[in-house]
Protein backbone atom coordinates (compact mmCIF):
# COMPACT_ATOMS: atom_id res chain seq x y z
CA UNK A 1 0.00 0.00 0.00
CA UNK A 2 1.77 2.78 -1.10
CA UNK A 3 0.21 6.38 -0.27
CA UNK A 4 -0.40 8.75 -2.55
CA UNK A 5 0.54 11.97 -1.26
CA UNK A 6 4.62 10.30 -0.61
CA UNK A 7 7.03 11.31 -3.01
CA UNK A 8 8.46 7.92 -3.25
CA UNK A 9 7.13 4.26 -2.56
CA UNK A 10 9.57 0.72 -2.30
CA UNK A 11 8.04 -2.19 -2.41
CA UNK A 12 10.35 -5.60 -2.01
CA UNK A 13 9.97 -8.16 -5.20
CA UNK A 14 9.21 -11.29 -2.96
CA UNK A 15 6.06 -9.64 -1.45
CA UNK A 16 3.51 -10.98 -2.18
CA UNK A 17 4.57 -12.70 -5.25
CA UNK A 18 6.63 -16.00 -5.52
CA UNK A 19 10.08 -14.09 -5.62
CA UNK A 20 11.17 -15.35 -2.55
CA UNK A 21 10.16 -19.14 -3.50
CA UNK A 22 12.06 -18.40 -7.04
CA UNK A 23 14.72 -17.00 -4.88
CA UNK A 24 15.33 -20.00 -2.67
CA UNK A 25 15.57 -22.53 -5.67
CA UNK A 26 18.06 -20.45 -7.78
CA UNK A 27 21.20 -19.10 -6.17
CA UNK A 28 21.31 -16.45 -9.15
CA UNK A 29 18.50 -14.86 -8.01
CA UNK A 30 19.29 -12.01 -4.77
CA UNK A 31 16.51 -12.52 -1.60
CA UNK A 32 14.93 -9.65 -2.79
CA UNK A 33 14.88 -6.80 -5.20
CA UNK A 34 13.60 -3.37 -4.10
CA UNK A 35 11.98 -1.09 -6.44
CA UNK A 36 11.74 2.28 -5.85
CA UNK A 37 9.49 4.76 -7.73
CA UNK A 38 7.39 8.40 -7.85
CA UNK A 39 3.97 7.27 -7.16
CA UNK A 40 1.16 9.55 -8.84
CA UNK A 41 -0.14 12.39 -6.85
CA UNK A 42 -3.59 10.95 -6.22
CA UNK A 43 -5.06 7.87 -5.66
CA UNK A 44 -5.62 4.27 -7.74
CA UNK A 45 -4.34 1.06 -8.50
CA UNK A 46 -1.32 0.32 -10.65
CA UNK A 47 0.05 -2.91 -12.68
CA UNK A 48 3.85 -3.26 -12.91
CA UNK A 49 5.63 -6.04 -14.47
CA UNK A 50 8.92 -7.15 -13.04
CA UNK A 51 11.54 -8.73 -15.08
CA UNK A 52 15.01 -9.86 -13.57
CA UNK A 53 17.49 -10.34 -15.44
CA UNK A 54 20.96 -11.13 -15.40
CA UNK A 55 23.64 -7.77 -16.21
CA UNK A 56 25.65 -8.88 -19.61
CA UNK A 57 23.76 -11.65 -21.26
CA UNK A 58 20.16 -10.39 -20.11
CA UNK A 59 19.19 -13.74 -19.58
CA UNK A 60 15.60 -13.76 -17.68
CA UNK A 61 15.91 -15.16 -14.33
CA UNK A 62 11.97 -14.26 -13.36
CA UNK A 63 9.22 -12.30 -14.11
CA UNK A 64 5.88 -11.60 -12.35
CA UNK A 65 2.73 -9.00 -12.08
CA UNK A 66 2.70 -6.72 -8.95
CA UNK A 67 -0.47 -4.61 -8.43
CA UNK A 68 -0.54 -2.04 -6.55
CA UNK A 69 -2.62 0.65 -4.91
CA UNK A 70 -2.24 4.22 -4.19
CA UNK A 71 -4.07 5.78 -0.90
CA UNK A 72 -5.34 9.06 -1.02
CA UNK A 73 -5.45 10.63 2.65
CA UNK A 74 -8.33 9.05 5.42
CA UNK A 75 -11.38 10.64 4.58
CA UNK A 76 -13.48 8.38 7.15
CA UNK A 77 -13.26 5.66 9.75
CA UNK A 78 -15.04 2.19 10.40
CA UNK A 79 -15.37 -0.35 13.01
CA UNK A 80 -16.76 -4.09 13.05
CA UNK A 81 -20.60 -4.92 13.25
CA UNK A 82 -19.71 -6.88 16.32
CA UNK A 83 -20.91 -5.44 19.85
CA UNK A 84 -18.65 -6.85 22.17
CA UNK A 85 -19.63 -7.12 25.55
CA UNK A 86 -17.27 -5.87 28.75
CA UNK A 87 -18.11 -7.30 32.24
CA UNK A 88 -18.72 -4.87 34.87
CA UNK A 89 -15.88 -5.07 36.87
CA UNK A 90 -11.69 -5.61 36.89
CA UNK A 91 -11.34 -9.67 37.03
CA UNK A 92 -8.19 -10.75 38.38
CA UNK A 93 -8.38 -14.71 36.94
CA UNK A 94 -9.68 -14.12 33.58
CA UNK A 95 -10.34 -11.84 30.93
CA UNK A 96 -13.94 -10.98 31.12
CA UNK A 97 -12.64 -7.62 31.97
CA UNK A 98 -11.29 -6.70 28.40
CA UNK A 99 -12.29 -6.34 24.60
CA UNK A 100 -10.63 -4.98 21.61
CA UNK A 101 -12.05 -3.25 19.14
CA UNK A 102 -10.84 -2.99 15.46
CA UNK A 103 -10.79 0.36 13.51
CA UNK A 104 -9.53 0.98 10.12
CA UNK A 105 -9.42 4.08 7.88
CA UNK A 106 -10.59 4.04 4.04
CA UNK A 107 -10.21 7.11 1.57
CA UNK A 108 -12.56 8.55 -0.95
CA UNK A 109 -12.48 5.66 -3.17
CA UNK A 110 -13.01 2.87 -0.15
CA UNK A 111 -9.42 1.85 -0.16
CA UNK A 112 -7.35 0.99 2.81
CA UNK A 113 -5.69 4.10 4.26
CA UNK A 114 -3.26 5.03 6.45
CA UNK A 115 -4.91 5.66 10.29
CA UNK A 116 -4.11 9.25 11.07
CA UNK A 117 -2.93 9.78 15.17
CA UNK A 118 -6.04 9.58 16.59
CA UNK A 119 -7.53 10.43 20.31
CA UNK A 120 -9.85 8.17 21.78
CA UNK A 121 -12.41 8.23 24.78
CA UNK A 122 -15.19 6.13 25.91
CA UNK A 123 -19.05 7.73 25.97
CA UNK A 124 -22.21 6.83 27.84
CA UNK A 125 -25.61 5.72 26.45
CA UNK A 126 -26.05 9.96 26.14
CA UNK A 127 -22.55 10.84 24.75
CA UNK A 128 -21.28 11.76 28.22
CA UNK A 129 -17.66 10.91 28.41
CA UNK A 130 -16.69 8.70 30.95
CA UNK A 131 -13.54 9.17 32.77
CA UNK A 132 -13.57 6.58 35.35
CA UNK A 133 -13.44 2.95 35.18
CA UNK A 134 -11.96 2.15 31.78
CA UNK A 135 -8.06 1.64 30.35
CA UNK A 136 -8.22 2.51 26.71
CA UNK A 137 -4.61 1.19 24.80
CA UNK A 138 -3.75 1.72 20.89
CA UNK A 139 -2.68 -0.96 19.08
CA UNK A 140 -1.14 -0.15 15.99
CA UNK A 141 2.17 0.40 14.19
CA UNK A 142 2.37 4.23 12.59
CA UNK A 143 1.01 4.01 8.98
CA UNK A 144 -1.26 1.32 9.04
CA UNK A 145 -4.44 0.74 7.87
CA UNK A 146 -5.97 -0.71 10.70
CA UNK A 147 -5.81 -0.42 14.64
CA UNK A 148 -7.18 -2.35 17.66
CA UNK A 149 -7.99 -0.34 20.65
CA UNK A 150 -8.16 -2.32 24.02
CA UNK A 151 -10.25 -1.53 26.33
CA UNK A 152 -9.98 -2.87 30.12
CA UNK A 153 -12.79 -2.52 32.26
CA UNK A 154 -10.61 -1.14 35.65
CA UNK A 155 -13.65 -0.32 37.89
CA UNK A 156 -13.43 -2.72 41.41
CA UNK A 157 -16.01 -4.62 42.59
CA UNK A 158 -17.10 -2.41 45.12
CA UNK A 159 -17.91 0.22 42.64
CA UNK A 160 -18.42 -1.64 39.67
CA UNK A 161 -19.49 -0.29 35.96
CA UNK A 162 -22.86 0.58 34.98
CA UNK A 163 -24.35 -2.22 32.52
CA UNK A 164 -25.90 -0.78 29.29
CA UNK A 165 -24.72 0.52 25.95
CA UNK A 166 -20.99 2.58 25.66
CA UNK A 167 -18.91 3.41 22.72
CA UNK A 168 -15.50 4.21 22.23
CA UNK A 169 -14.91 7.54 19.96
CA UNK A 170 -12.05 7.97 18.03
CA UNK A 171 -11.01 11.31 16.79
CA UNK A 172 -8.58 11.86 14.40
CA UNK A 173 -8.40 15.85 13.36
CA UNK A 174 -12.13 16.14 11.45
CA UNK A 175 -12.86 12.42 11.52
CA UNK A 176 -15.01 10.57 14.27
CA UNK A 177 -16.20 7.02 14.56
CA UNK A 178 -18.06 6.04 17.75
CA UNK A 179 -17.91 2.25 17.75
CA UNK A 180 -20.44 0.76 20.35
CA UNK A 181 -19.85 -1.88 22.85
CA UNK A 182 -21.67 -2.97 25.92
CA UNK A 183 -20.70 -3.40 29.65
CA UNK A 184 -22.76 -6.66 31.49
CA UNK A 185 -23.88 -6.99 34.88
CA UNK A 186 -23.43 -10.07 37.09
CA UNK A 187 -25.61 -12.99 36.04
CA UNK A 188 -29.42 -12.08 37.16
CA UNK A 189 -31.23 -14.89 35.57
CA UNK A 190 -30.22 -18.27 33.86
CA UNK A 191 -32.88 -20.35 31.47
CA UNK A 192 -32.62 -23.76 30.65
CA UNK A 193 -33.73 -25.23 27.52
CA UNK A 194 -33.29 -29.30 26.51
CA UNK A 195 -32.81 -29.81 23.13
CA UNK A 196 -35.36 -32.85 23.57
CA UNK A 197 -36.87 -35.92 25.21
CA UNK A 198 -34.13 -38.18 27.28
CA UNK A 199 -33.39 -41.46 25.22
CA UNK A 200 -31.57 -44.10 27.00
CA UNK A 201 -28.18 -44.63 25.52
CA UNK A 202 -28.38 -41.08 23.83
CA UNK A 203 -27.15 -37.91 24.74
CA UNK A 204 -29.21 -35.04 25.63
CA UNK A 205 -27.82 -31.18 25.09
CA UNK A 206 -29.35 -28.19 27.93
CA UNK A 207 -28.36 -24.94 26.49
CA UNK A 208 -28.60 -22.38 29.11
CA UNK A 209 -29.05 -18.73 28.64
CA UNK A 210 -27.57 -16.25 31.18
CA UNK A 211 -28.48 -12.25 31.03
CA UNK A 212 -28.13 -10.00 33.01
CA UNK A 213 -30.67 -7.20 35.57
CA UNK A 214 -31.36 -5.47 32.19
CA UNK A 215 -31.71 -8.99 30.17
CA UNK A 216 -28.58 -8.47 28.23
CA UNK A 217 -26.45 -11.25 27.52
CA UNK A 218 -23.51 -11.73 30.26
CA UNK A 219 -19.84 -10.99 29.49
CA UNK A 220 -18.10 -14.13 27.34
CA UNK A 221 -15.96 -16.62 29.62
CA UNK A 222 -19.00 -16.11 32.59
CA UNK A 223 -18.56 -19.74 34.54
CA UNK A 224 -21.95 -21.65 35.07
CA UNK A 225 -21.46 -25.01 37.31
CA UNK A 226 -23.95 -27.42 36.40
CA UNK A 227 -24.46 -30.24 38.64
CA UNK A 228 -26.60 -33.44 37.81
CA UNK A 229 -28.77 -35.46 40.77
CA UNK A 230 -31.24 -37.35 41.59
CA UNK A 231 -33.99 -37.82 44.52
CA UNK A 232 -32.43 -40.83 45.36
CA UNK A 233 -29.29 -42.92 43.95
CA UNK A 234 -27.22 -42.30 41.18
CA UNK A 235 -28.01 -39.25 38.58
CA UNK A 236 -29.68 -41.27 35.48
CA UNK A 237 -27.64 -38.34 33.88
CA UNK A 238 -24.14 -38.92 33.16
CA UNK A 239 -22.08 -35.65 31.86
CA UNK A 240 -20.40 -35.94 28.75
CA UNK A 241 -18.98 -32.29 28.00
CA UNK A 242 -17.72 -30.99 29.60
CA UNK A 243 -16.11 -34.32 31.43
CA UNK A 244 -17.62 -34.41 35.13
CA UNK A 245 -15.05 -32.60 37.71
CA UNK A 246 -15.32 -35.83 39.89
CA UNK A 247 -15.65 -39.38 39.16
CA UNK A 248 -18.72 -39.61 42.54
CA UNK A 249 -20.87 -36.69 41.24
CA UNK A 250 -21.49 -35.35 37.94
CA UNK A 251 -20.36 -31.93 38.09
CA UNK A 252 -18.73 -29.53 35.74
CA UNK A 253 -18.02 -25.82 34.66
CA UNK A 254 -19.58 -24.19 31.53
CA UNK A 255 -17.98 -21.38 30.10
CA UNK A 256 -20.76 -18.64 28.85
CA UNK A 257 -19.87 -17.26 24.83
CA UNK A 258 -22.50 -15.37 23.36
CA UNK A 259 -24.77 -15.11 26.24
CA UNK A 260 -24.65 -19.04 26.29
CA UNK A 261 -23.65 -22.22 27.58
CA UNK A 262 -23.92 -25.90 26.87
CA UNK A 263 -24.18 -28.94 28.85
CA UNK A 264 -24.37 -32.67 27.05
CA UNK A 265 -25.23 -35.42 29.01
CA UNK A 266 -25.73 -39.27 28.43
CA UNK A 267 -28.96 -40.89 29.32
CA UNK A 268 -27.82 -43.89 31.12
CA UNK A 269 -30.95 -45.10 33.06
CA UNK A 270 -34.24 -44.51 34.20
CA UNK A 271 -35.63 -42.34 36.44
CA UNK A 272 -36.19 -38.12 37.83
CA UNK A 273 -32.99 -36.39 37.37
CA UNK A 274 -32.44 -32.88 38.71
CA UNK A 275 -29.86 -31.09 36.98
CA UNK A 276 -28.88 -27.57 38.68
CA UNK A 277 -27.06 -24.66 37.47
CA UNK A 278 -25.21 -21.59 38.67
CA UNK A 279 -23.61 -18.33 37.14
CA UNK A 280 -20.92 -17.25 39.39
CA UNK A 281 -19.07 -13.72 39.83
CA UNK A 282 -15.82 -14.55 41.89
CA UNK A 283 -16.81 -16.42 44.73
CA UNK A 284 -20.51 -15.99 45.07
CA UNK A 285 -22.92 -17.49 42.59
CA UNK A 286 -24.90 -15.02 41.22
CA UNK A 287 -27.73 -16.80 39.51
CA UNK A 288 -29.29 -20.32 39.77
CA UNK A 289 -31.30 -22.36 37.66
CA UNK A 290 -32.73 -25.72 38.23
CA UNK A 291 -34.19 -28.44 35.32
CA UNK A 292 -35.91 -31.21 35.59
CA UNK A 293 -35.23 -34.08 33.30
CA UNK A 294 -38.20 -36.72 33.99
CA UNK A 295 -36.24 -39.89 32.28
CA UNK A 296 -38.14 -42.30 34.24
CA UNK A 297 -40.22 -43.58 31.31
CA UNK A 298 -37.54 -43.24 28.72
CA UNK A 299 -37.52 -45.71 25.89
CA UNK A 300 -34.57 -47.83 25.45
CA UNK A 301 -32.45 -47.20 21.77
CA UNK A 302 -34.89 -48.91 18.96
CA UNK A 303 -38.11 -47.95 20.62
CA UNK A 304 -39.88 -44.73 19.39
CA UNK A 305 -40.14 -42.19 21.81
CA UNK A 306 -43.39 -40.48 22.41
CA UNK A 307 -44.20 -38.24 20.42
CA UNK A 308 -46.05 -35.73 23.22
CA UNK A 309 -46.26 -35.96 26.50
CA UNK A 310 -48.61 -38.28 28.21
CA UNK A 311 -51.92 -37.22 29.27
CA UNK A 312 -51.79 -34.27 26.92
CA UNK A 313 -54.51 -33.04 25.22
CA UNK A 314 -51.66 -33.22 22.35
CA UNK A 315 -51.00 -36.79 23.06
CA UNK A 316 -54.82 -37.80 21.66
CA UNK A 317 -54.06 -36.25 17.87
CA UNK A 318 -53.93 -38.19 15.33
CA UNK A 319 -53.37 -37.48 11.84
CA UNK A 320 -55.86 -38.21 8.54
CA UNK A 321 -54.63 -41.60 8.63
CA UNK A 322 -55.39 -42.34 12.19
CA UNK A 323 -51.45 -42.58 13.25
CA UNK A 324 -50.49 -41.12 16.58
CA UNK A 325 -49.85 -37.06 14.94
CA UNK A 326 -46.61 -35.59 16.02
CA UNK A 327 -47.51 -31.72 17.30
CA UNK A 328 -44.28 -30.73 16.07
CA UNK A 329 -44.86 -31.26 12.38
CA UNK A 330 -48.93 -32.49 12.39
CA UNK A 331 -50.23 -30.12 9.52
CA UNK A 332 -53.45 -30.99 7.19
CA UNK A 333 -56.44 -32.59 8.71
CA UNK A 334 -56.25 -34.34 12.14
CA UNK A 335 -58.58 -36.21 14.41
CA UNK A 336 -58.45 -36.01 18.64
CA UNK A 337 -59.36 -39.20 19.83
CA UNK A 338 -59.08 -39.24 23.36
CA UNK A 339 -60.07 -42.00 26.00
CA UNK A 340 -62.82 -41.80 27.85
CA UNK A 341 -61.57 -41.03 30.87
CA UNK A 342 -59.30 -37.82 29.28
CA UNK A 343 -59.38 -34.40 30.98
CA UNK A 344 -61.25 -31.95 29.06
CA UNK A 345 -59.66 -29.78 27.03
CA UNK A 346 -60.06 -26.98 24.62
CA UNK A 347 -58.29 -25.42 21.24
CA UNK A 348 -56.47 -22.76 23.29
CA UNK A 349 -54.84 -25.98 25.27
CA UNK A 350 -53.85 -27.93 21.87
CA UNK A 351 -52.48 -24.55 20.33
CA UNK A 352 -50.30 -24.75 22.94
CA UNK A 353 -48.95 -27.87 22.28
CA UNK A 354 -48.54 -27.32 18.96
CA UNK A 355 -45.08 -25.17 18.03
CA UNK A 356 -45.13 -23.20 14.81
CA UNK A 357 -48.78 -23.85 13.96
CA UNK A 358 -50.12 -20.74 12.76
CA UNK A 359 -54.04 -21.62 13.39
CA UNK A 360 -56.19 -24.38 14.59
CA UNK A 361 -59.46 -25.16 13.02
CA UNK A 362 -62.75 -27.39 14.07
CA UNK A 363 -65.38 -28.22 10.94
CA UNK A 364 -68.84 -28.29 12.96
CA UNK A 365 -70.58 -29.56 10.32
CA UNK A 366 -71.05 -26.78 8.35
CA UNK A 367 -68.27 -24.46 8.88
CA UNK A 368 -64.75 -24.24 9.94
CA UNK A 369 -64.41 -22.26 13.47
CA UNK A 370 -60.73 -20.48 13.99
CA UNK A 371 -58.61 -20.63 16.48
CA UNK A 372 -55.16 -18.89 16.06
CA UNK A 373 -53.05 -15.82 18.41
CA UNK A 374 -51.43 -12.67 16.67
CA UNK A 375 -47.49 -12.22 17.10
CA UNK A 376 -47.82 -10.88 21.09
CA UNK A 377 -49.72 -14.12 21.57
CA UNK A 378 -53.32 -13.14 21.97
CA UNK A 379 -56.38 -14.36 19.78
CA UNK A 380 -56.68 -12.28 16.93
CA UNK A 381 -60.57 -10.75 15.84
CA UNK A 382 -63.18 -13.79 15.43
CA UNK A 383 -60.65 -16.13 17.07
CA UNK A 384 -62.43 -18.48 19.20
CA UNK A 385 -61.73 -21.24 21.95
CA UNK A 386 -63.75 -23.50 21.60
CA UNK A 387 -64.11 -27.12 23.43
CA UNK A 388 -62.74 -30.01 22.02
CA UNK A 389 -64.75 -33.61 22.12
CA UNK A 390 -63.70 -37.22 21.03
CA UNK A 391 -63.45 -37.53 17.15
CA UNK A 392 -63.35 -33.38 16.38
CA UNK A 393 -62.24 -33.29 12.76
CA UNK A 394 -59.44 -30.65 13.21
CA UNK A 395 -57.19 -28.81 10.54
CA UNK A 396 -53.78 -27.55 11.44
CA UNK A 397 -52.42 -24.20 9.52
CA UNK A 398 -48.85 -23.82 9.55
Amino acid sequence: LCPGSARSCTINGGSGTGFATAAASNPALPAAVPITFTPPAGQGTARIRLVVTTTGSGRQLYTDSLELAFAGAASALRAGDRLPLLHHRATADDDRDVIELEVEARDTAGNAAALPSATARVLDADGEVVNQGFLIERLCAAGASKCKYRITATAPAAAPLASGRYSLEVRAGALRLAAPFGVAGPAAELDTVPDGPPLLGRQLRIRVDASDADGNPVADGTQIRVRATAADGDSPLQLASPASDSAREQTALLTVQNGAATAAFVTAAQGLAIVAFDALDGSRTAASAVQLIDARDAPAPGQPAPLAEPGSPAAHLADGAGRPADPAAARGLAVWSPPPDAMTATAADLFDELPGAQALLLWNGRRWIRYALDAQGNPIPGSANFPLHPQDLLFIAR
